[in-house]
């Protein structure tokens, strides 16, 4: 695994959180982000990402009903 940023906010009513990017990936063939959680990486389903400006995208996840 790779870190590729670090996640700042909440952004809008939508779920979407901001994420800086701190290297370049392909966000659009990425299907899964690893959260670091209590030292584990635990795997978010990514619903939508769209770009917010050169190095902050807008990240939203699968929900779990």
């Amino acid at each position: 695994m790779t870190r590729i940023g670090y996640f700042n906010k909440t952004h809008g009513h939508n779920g979407e959180i901001n994420l800086t990017v701190e290297v370049q990936f392909d966000y659009e063939e990425c299907h899964f982000i690893f959260i670091n959680i209590d030292g584990l990486p635990v795997p978010f389903e990514i619903d939508s990402v769209r770009e917010r400006n050169d190095n902050t995208l807008l990240v939203a996840f699968q929900r779990m009903d």
